[in-house]
């Protein structure tokens, strides 16, 4: 009998044999996004099949085409071009070659950001059913009440509204100051952190202030969705330096209202 490893095989037993052993290959649609597996999906859009199949249904009504003339995409490769450009941050003609789809993709992802946007009543609230007093006093929780300000990193100045951590803290004060700042602000950064994760466009947005914010918006009731889905979530560094450079100079008036905090709150 001969090999059946060898490419020049003619005894019809060794065909047999290796016909038995061959996987057959699987030809997907590739112009049905869905026809692949959670892994891949993931991986490209931030969400499974079953939750790429729920956003279909939930955005349908509003991305839908009319009709089918000029080769209109359908309702999962329109939901597919945006989340691969929200997931990716891909210029919009990459989305296009990566999706192989080359028109109307930058109409496509305003399409979508515009009906995520409507639905940011529904997906963007407080938790729960509680009332606004009391997940206001938990927050206070975490590190004591900063009541009618903002607080920023050193990159911004501090002003009369707007609090920022001490360059070079000296006395126990300022550093519970400082130490207590922190800890309130980390919990935002995080969330910024795993929103820019799983959506990479937010690090750098190409486009007008106008549609940034809807895209970042549009991004936000995503992540939310995702949340509730449990869909995976992407890594996190966890060695983050949240506090960027010094930028701005501190306002005068700003820096005694931070000094009045300290004197009042953590002395």
């Amino acid at each position: 009998m001969a090999c059946p490893l060898l490419d020049d095989v003619v005894d019809e037993e060794v065909l047999i044999l290796r016909r038995a052993f061959r996987h057959e290959r699987v030809f997907r649609d590739r112009a049905d996004p869905l026809a692949f597996s959670d892994e891949y999906l993931t991986a490209r859009y931030r969400f499974s099949g079953d939750g790429i199949r729920y956003l279909c249904r939930l955005l349908g009504p509003n991305i839908q085409h009319r009709t089918a003339r000029s080769h209109a995409l359908t309702v999962p490769q329109t939901v597919c071009v945006a989340l691969r450009f929200f997931a990716s941050g891909m210029f919009l003609y990459s989305v296009g070659d990566a999706e192989n789809l080359k028109a109307t993709i930058c109409r496509t992802i305003r399409n979508v950001s515009l009906a995520m946007k409507s639905l940011v009543h529904i997906f963007i609230t407080f938790p729960g059913h509680r009332r606004f007093i009391h997940i206001k006093e938990e927050f206070y929780k975490i590190a004591g009440e900063f009541s009618g300000v903002l607080l920023g990193d050193k990159g911004y100045a501090c002003e009369t509204f707007l609090m920022t951590p001490l360059t070079d803290p000296q006395t126990p004060a300022q550093q519970a100051y400082n130490h207590a700042h922190a800890k309130t602000r980390a919990r935002i950064e995080m969330t910024f952190d795993l929103l820019k994760s799983r959506f990479q466009c937010l690090h750098h947005l190409r486009v007008s202030p106008d549609r940034a914010c809807d895209v970042t918006v549009a991004c936000t009731v995503l992540h939310n969705i995702a949340s509730l889905r449990k869909e995976r979530a992407p890594r996190v560094a966890l060695d983050v330096d949240w506090d960027n450079a010094a930028i701005f100079p501190d306002n005068r008036n700003g820096r005694l209202v931070r000094e009045q905090y300290i004197a009042n709150y953590f002395s």
